[in-house]
């Protein structure tokens, strides 16, 4: 098969630390105290890659179509993940491969209503465009991820 990187979403979960390396970040509540969370940094790892062939990693090898939410669990084993069951928020890198048509990306727990703000914009065919984001994930683990217009 052929590497392909055009028309791809896909998300690290992790955060580059200041110039030297890179750690995956989850909060996860405490059992001491269930109201709050702590910080826990694990290896880098790539929770999905909607580039089709030996690129794809996750449950997903197609982009994603204009008006389209994407879910996807987090919790336990997904992708090249391991996060934690519990962890309450994720710190990942988002990236936009190949977008047909200028558009924007949300990022939001997958038990909450999509709110109106983006995550990520881009214009077509503009570069492969990055951005952090902090996202809560749904009471059940699962995040969302949603496309306007065009694929990527």
């Amino acid at each position: 098969m052929t590497r392909r990187t055009s028309r791809a979403l896909f998300a690290v979960a992790a955060l580059v630390a200041a110039g030297s390396g890179a750690a995956v970040i989850a909060t996860v509540a405490t059992a001491s105290s269930p109201g709050a969370s702590a910080l826990v940094p694990i290896t880098p790892c790539r929770l999905f890659d909607t580039r089709p062939g030996d690129i794809n990693v996750g449950i997903r090898a197609t982009p994603l179509a204009a008006s389209e939410t994407f879910t996807v669990p987090t919790w336990g084993s997904n992708g090249n993940c391991s996060i934690p069951t519990g962890a309450t928020a994720l710190s990942l890198n988002v990236v936009a491969i190949g977008p047909t048509a200028g558009s924007f990306l949300t990022v939001f727990p997958a038990d909450v209503t999509r709110p109106s703000a983006s995550s990520l914009n881009w214009v077509a065919g503009q570069a492969p465009t990055p951005n952090a984001v902090t996202a809560r994930l749904g009471a059940d683990g699962r995040l969302s991820f949603y496309n306007l217009a065009g694929t990527v």
